[in-house]
């Protein structure tokens, strides 16, 4: 229901009590603070209540239409190599110790190496397995949260319809009417909110 014209005399009382209030807190400096921040404080609080009140009016949004979410899949850490190299502790050729970690992983002593090249051999990563493990539970997770999605899209798009008809007639209605016509009244008074703002910058500072 729009305001009364009881409703606009108690609006034009709130706002001359709320700039005479201001006048004379700074006129008789009641605050340490300079006449015009208290004039400003008092219109802004005004200008605060009659947006509230024209905000009131406002049509409700049309519903949205609903739209598909894709789940996405779990953090999973990168992927491991598949292979690693499988080291050795004496040269396979010559059968002495190596300890250079280069030759571990040649497989090869430094002297054998030269002659007959590296002997490099790779063996499988557990940590791999590990890793596939992970990235099947979090694509089951993902394929269990993308269940439930799409079964809420499927609720929304049913319940679509009634909703929209719904707005359509709440818009069409009586109440619809009246909300748009009193946000047409309040209109004015969030201007001169704004106004007041101005003015009562201007008659304190000329009071003050």
């Amino acid at each position: 229901m729009g305001p009364a014209p009881s409703g606009r005399k108690r609006w034009l009382l709130l706002v001359v009590a709320l700039l005479v209030v201001a006048l004379l807190v700074g006129a008789l400096g009641l605050l340490d603070g300079p006449a015009v921040a208290v004039a400003l404080l008092a219109s802004l609080v005004w200008f605060v209540v009659s947006a509230v009140l024209f905000g009131r009016h406002l049509d409700y949004r049309r519903p949205r239409r609903p739209h598909r979410t894709v789940a996405k899949l779990g953090r999973v850490r990168r992927e491991p190599p598949r292979q690693i190299p499988l080291l050795s502790r004496v040269c396979v050729i010559c059968g002495r110790p190596l300890t250079n970690g280069e030759s571990m992983r040649a497989r090869v002593g430094s002297t054998c190496i030269k002659r007959y090249g590296p002997r490099y051999a790779f063996q499988v990563n557990p940590d791999h397995e590990v890793w596939v493990a992970e990235m099947v539970r979090a694509r089951a997770d993902q394929a269990e949260r993308q269940a439930r999605l799409n079964v809420e899209f499927d609720r929304a798009t049913a319940a679509y319809p009634g909703l929209v008809a719904a707005w359509e007639a709440e818009r069409a209605s009586e109440t619809g009417h009246l909300r748009r016509d009193a946000r047409r009244r309040a209109a004015p008074m969030l201007v001169s909110s704004i106004a007041a703002c101005v003015a009562s910058v201007v008659v304190v500072g000329l009071v003050a």
